[in-house]
Parts: structure tokens; sequence; C-alpha cells
């Protein structure tokens, strides 16, 4: 097996589409980003248009991809392609195996909120009294503040968390999020696909590392099953109106999650107004994504939560701690977007998420009790009852 920092680090390219609109980025660097059992084909040079952004997150899909009133061009996904009714019955199971959370200076992210906030227009919501200023977006009103997020939570866990130590941990099968298409015709263009996804707390231990050629068998927890539900096929986390467009899946996802583990971090995700995005591509006879996106929303209250599982030196962080004070100081300083649709003046409550991701054939095992762990702090000093200030 090749060193995980090789297959971390590639050309993830982006061309624009539809007539030179904004652009998705991938990884950075000049190296490639080989598929598994593909024998080393190349680079890999996706077109990730964007040919709509992703306004208000969590469902609208515009068509349009022109530069807002202030002139900047945004970053989005590519328009639903100019078929109808296209149809199939192709399946599609990829598991996670390489992720950048933007902490090593990667772009990431779309524009969530139609806005160039810093570049000519104005937040899209009111920053909280306690913040200092208002949050700036990235290139082409990029929404991606988690990236901050990460970069502290590997300085407060002594190098746990961020990019290297999340990819590393996927490769040997410590946790994935599985995305599952039904429904698809196989070609580069299909109006209408489902997608659901499903987070994974990892192989059993007896069936790490995994192959990544499609044959292992990665847990669910019930949680990600839909209330009532008897299985997989009645996943919470799905949409029914996705669709490939140049190859490239687009799924909207109204809420979403995740259970990253670093090796000494465990970072459960809640995300909601969420979008998913991948380049299918053929790996040994099955189907991966490539150049994958995920941009959604973190609220808050959400972040407080996952924290009760950050370790530092290998402790739970506990409110009143030293290093908790400094780290939710910064945390506090973070929110630039709404938790749901709303105007300009109402507050912000949500961090803006921007991921990259690669994801290789795999196969969905049984379905588990959820993974948790219980807090060691006191109730009065769990993390997950604070808030900012």
């Amino acid at each position: 097996m090749r060193p995980v920092r090789q297959w971390l680090i590639g050309t993830l390219a982006a061309a624009g589409l539809a007539g030179g609109c904004a652009v998705v980025a991938g990884l950075d660097g000049d190296r490639t980003m080989e598929s598994p059992g593909s024998g080393g084909a190349g680079t890999s040079t996706a077109t990730q248009g964007g040919a709509g952004h992703a306004e208000g997150g969590g469902g609208q899909r515009d068509g349009g991809g022109a530069p807002d009133a202030g002139g900047c061009k945004l970053a989005s996904f590519p328009a639903p392609p100019d078929v109808a009714n296209a149809g199939g019955s192709v399946e599609v199971v990829a598991a996670i195996r390489a992720l950048d959370v933007g902490d090593t200076g990667t772009t990431v992210g779309l524009d969530l909120d139609a806005k160039c906030t810093c570049e000519g227009d104005g937040p899209s919501c009111r920053h909280p009294d306690w913040m200092a200023e208002d949050a700036c977006d990235g290139p082409e009103g990029r929404d991606a503040r988690t990236t901050e997020v990460f970069r502290q939570l590997v300085l407060i866990s002594g190098g746990s968390g961020g990019t290297d130590d999340f990819t590393s941990t996927a490769e040997l099968g410590s946790w994935t999020m599985i995305v599952r298409v039904l429904g698809w015709n196989g070609l580069p263009d299909d109006d209408r696909v489902t997608v659901s996804v499903f987070p994974s707390s990892g192989l059993p231990k007896a069936d790490k590392p995994p192959k990544w050629d499609g044959t292992d068998r990665w847990p669910v927890p019930n949680t990600a099953i839909a209330e009532g539900g008897a299985g997989v096929d009645q996943p919470r986390y799905v949409d029914l109106n996705a669709y490939v467009s140049g190859s490239v899946l687009v799924a909207s996802l109204p809420e979403s999650e995740m259970l990253i583990a670093g090796s000494s971090t465990y970072v459960p995700v809640h995300f909601i107004a969420g979008f998913l995005t991948g380049r299918l591509v053929d790996v040994g006879g099955k189907w991966g994504l490539r150049e994958g996106v995920v941009a959604a929303r973190w609220k808050l209250t959400d972040i407080f939560r996952s924290l009760s599982a950050v370790k530092v030196a290998g402790n739970r962080l506990c409110t009143g701690d030293p290093y908790y004070i400094g780290a939710k100081k910064i945390l506090c300083e973070l929110p630039d977007i709404t938790g749901a649709l709303a105007s300009p003046t109402a507050e912000c409550d949500a961090v803006s998420v921007g991921m990259l991701y690669d994801a290789d054939p795999a196969t969905i095992g049984d379905v588990t009790a959820p993974f948790e762990e219980t807090s060691p702090c006191d109730p009065g000093k769990d993390p997950t009852n604070d808030t900012c200030p």
C-alpha cells in the first residue's frame, strides 16, 4: 500500500463549465491522486463548473453562475443536465478514503449565501455582538470557515485532527462516510438519481485495514435510518432529486452526519443545509468519486456538542480548563452564516463548512447502534451545554 501522504496530495484541477462560470477547486499540488486499481491513470482533471450558486443552501439550484451584483464570480456546482427522464438502474456505493478540511491551505467550499463578503458585498447575516468583525469569504465567495475550526483542533489536540490525520485514519478503516447513488443511467448526464449518505465509525478490528476494492462492509449507525425505517433502503439523509451533470454528481442534503476519527480525536459532525458533489469515475470496474466537495452549515450548538469528544494530551476538554477557554474564544469569532435561510438582519449562528474528499468502492454493512463516548466532564462542565460568548 502506497504511503498515505502520496494518496492524499494530488492534482484535482477544475475547469469551468457553462461559459466560464466559477469553478470548484480541488486539492493543491502538482502530483496525482491515483485511483486504487486504476493503474495510476494520471492526473484527475474534473470539470466541476459553477452553473448555479448554492443560494441559501439546502436545495436551490437556480442555474445562474453569473457574477453577483458586486462583480464576483460565485463558486458553485454544475447546473442540471439538459436531459429529461433519463432513468437507469446503476447503483454506486463509495466510501470516503481521503478528506481535506482545508487546514493546510487548500481552497475548499462553495458559495452558500450568494455573496462575496468583503469583495463588494456585505455579510449575509448580522454577526453576534461578541464578535470583533465580520468574517470574509474565501475566493469566489466560498464559505468555509470550518478550516479555522480544524486548524484550532490540531493545535489544542497536539496534532490530532486535520487533513493528514483524518485521511490516515480513514485509509486504515477507522471511519468513513458512505455515499450511495441509486437509479443512475451510467452516462455523464442523468436528470434524476437518488443519493443517500451514511456515517460509519469504522470497520471491525478483524477487517482492518480495508481492501478498498468494493468488498469492505462498513457498518452504519441506526441514526442514519429514517424514523420507522427497516434498513438502509429507508435512509435519513437522502436527496430523491439529485442529478449527474457532465459526470459530476450533485445532491442537496437538508441534514447529514459524519463521524470523523483522528488518531486521538473523535469528531461527530452534524451538518445542515448542505450540498455534496463528486465526479463519478471507474475504479477497477466499480464506481468511485473524485474531486468530491462537501459544503454545508455547522451550527454553533452542534459544534459545542462535538467539542465534548475532543482530547488534549489524552484528556477530554471540559469548560473552565485552560485549553478549552482559549478554544472557545476562537470558536466564538467564527460564525459567518445562518443555520437556515434568513435575512441579513438575522444573527449568524453557524459556521460554514467546506471539505474535499475522494471515495472508493465499498459495501454497506450491518446497521448497528451508534458509536457514542460518554463525556467524563461533570454535567456543569460539559461543552455540550455551553454557548457563546
